[in-house]
């Protein structure tokens, strides 16, 4: 593997993997048994075919602001915008449940802890050190990804997998298409790296104005990712269900503690504590630092307050932005840490990938249509009727991710509202005048920073 593929793969699966996907991982496989591999393998090809067509679309338009940038080209600039409001609902959303996860699983080992002090320093620490101007290096994000895979994966590993495989049941199909609805948002963040993709800019060699094999890097990253995290989750998946009881994981907050506790004993439990922590740190920085971007990007086109567009004076940071981001998600966090109704904004988080990867998909056949003379240093290995198809998928699959929550009525209502004011805000932003609309949205590593 090319070492910008290797590092990239890295950063890509990294990204997916957060404390909140061991509940979900626990509760799928309480409801599937051993058929949760099966689901996760399903979840697995279906993000790599969408993985694609972002390989296409980023080659041909490379941008931090992505989705915005495709679906905004293909459709409309509402369109585009749309999304991305709704990209940093999803940010937010997915960061409030990660930050009240992770005050359940250190509350595990250290039961004197506050739940809201956990979350109001958590979010403190990372929102000042985004202002400060510190941003983790991909190396170091690779670093800690493959910590967290050999971490995890060795505890999944020392369960007695092997004759879980050799067990089998009748197949099922509706729990079964519903558990690849549940489990597909395990694979969600691995899209993310194409944030990344100015870092792999080199001289022009071919048409176009940049190097093919390149372009290719991405593509192939997120593919190598994919295959990564469905073989850790399938093993995850068989661990859990061969060791765990069925009623805790499918009740249990931090199901891979008792997982880790029952197979090592103390040195699992605490093994998986650390795990936790990581995960949550790179997950959730990274969110925050993204929608930090995109939220300044955003406002400097006057699609958001202005004064989110303001850097900081000495780290050139957004800090405006990411002290915004860090309030929304910190008050959303305390309201999980009341309510404990914590699969709400992961199930709208669901939703909103989904609905995200089939505009994508739709934005890919579409302008595979517009701009078929167009060069593309990389190819997706499928056409337009294949992309409308999996487009469909897709929001099928945000359907139900909807109303398979364990709070249906609450989570499609707060989804359809959010999705209602993103498209009436988008439209209202697009029928200004030109004039108030100077700034275009560029990538998030064009924008300067510390």
């Amino acid at each position: 593997m090319h070492g910008k593929t290797a590092k990239m793969t890295a950063v890509s699966g990294g990204l997916a993997l957060a404390t909140c996907c061991f509940p979900i991982l626990g509760v799928a496989t309480a409801t599937l048994g051993p058929q949760i591999a099966i689901a996760i393998a399903g979840g697995g090809l279906l993000c790599w075919l969408v993985s694609r067509a972002y390989g296409e679309l980023c080659a041909m338009y490379p941008s931090g602001a992505g989705v915005r940038t495709w679906v905004g080209r293909a459709f409309s600039r509402p369109a585009g915008l749309t999304l991305a409001l709704l990209y940093l609902f999803l940010v937010v959303s997915l960061g409030a449940a990660e930050t009240f996860l992770i005050s359940e699983v250190l509350a595990q080992v250290f039961p004197g802890l506050s739940p809201t002090s956990v979350v109001v320093a958590f979010i403190a620490i990372c929102t000042v050190v985004n202002v400060a101007g510190f941003e983790p290096t991909t190396k170091l994000q690779s670093v800690l990804a493959i910590a967290i895979v050999l971490g995890a994966g060795a505890v999944f590993l020392a369960a007695p997998i092997v004759p879980a495989v050799g067990q089998t049941v009748a197949l099922e199909l509706t729990p079964l298409l519903a558990g690849v609805a549940t489990v597909t948002f395990l694979f969600v963040g691995f899209e993310w790296v194409v944030n990344l993709s100015s870092e792999l800019q080199a001289p022009a060699t071919g048409p176009g104005g940049r190097d093919p094999a390149v372009a290719r890097v991405l593509p192939s990253a997120m593919g190598w990712a994919i295959a990564c995290l469905t073989l850790f989750y399938a093993v995850g998946g068989l661990a859990l269900w061969h060791t765990v009881p069925a009623e805790t994981l499918a009740t249990s907050l931090t199901p891979h503690l008792v997982l880790g506790g029952n197979v090592a004993g103390q040195l699992g439990l605490f093994a998986m504590v650390v795990v936790s922590i990581i995960a949550t740190l790179t997950s959730f920085n990274s969110g925050i630092l993204g929608a930090s971007r995109m939220a300044y990007a955003l406002a400097r086109e006057g699609a958001l307050p202005r004064s989110l567009a303001r850097l900081h004076p000495g780290t050139l940071a957004p800090h405006r932005a990411i002290v915004a981001i860090g309030l929304v998600t910190g008050l959303s966090a305390l309201t999980l840490s009341g309510s404990g109704a914590w699969t709400v904004p992961v199930a709208i988080g669901a939703a909103v990938e989904c609905v995200a990867f089939g505009f994508v998909a739709f934005a890919f056949a579409r302008l595979r249509r517009m701009e078929s003379g167009r060069e593309r240093p990389y190819r997706a290995p499928y056409g337009p009727l294949v992309a409308v198809g999996l487009g469909i998928a897709c929001l099928a699959l945000a359907v139900g991710a909807l109303v398979s929550a364990q709070h249906p009525v609450l989570t499609v209502a707060i989804f359809g509202a959010v999705t209602a004011v993103a498209a009436w805000w988008a439209a209202r932003v697009d029928a200004r005048p030109e004039p108030n609309r100077t700034h275009p949205v560029f990538a998030l590593s064009e924008i300067p920073h510390g």
